[in-house]
């Protein structure tokens, strides 16, 4: 097997996907026991954002809210999700199912039994 053959690709949204996945998880883990998010929490989402726009057209992004080192845990976690989800619609219908599959939802197989 040479090296070509090692490399898997994904493709940019699919990569921003996963990262607000993990920005998400992380503020649903904090935020609710009264932990603000850091400043580099700010800055992760503030680059995700710019990611997906710099990949996405349309009005998608307008007028949004700017999030800062001041905005409230419970902004930040909204605006993280509202981009989570955003990205999420953009997924291929295979990349969903990947997505989901690598986070735990798998589909059962046929003949599976829960023993």
């Amino acid at each position: 097997m040479n090296k070509q053959d090692k490399l898997i690709e994904r493709g940019g949204l699919f990569i921003i996907s996963y990262q607000l996945e993990g920005l998400c998880t992380g503020l649903r883990l904090t935020v609710p026991h009264g932990l603000a998010p850091g400043k580099d929490t700010v800055v992760i989402l503030n680059k995700l954002l710019a990611d997906f726009a710099s990949i996405s057209t349309g009005k998608l992004l307008n007028n949004l809210p700017k999030i800062t080192e001041s905005s409230s845990p419970v902004d930040i976690l909204v605006m993280a999700e509202t981009l989570r989800t955003s990205v999420l619609a953009f997924l291929s219908p295979e990349e969903i199912s990947e997505h989901r599959k690598t986070i735990g939802f798998h589909a059962q197989s046929e003949g599976h039994t829960d023993a």
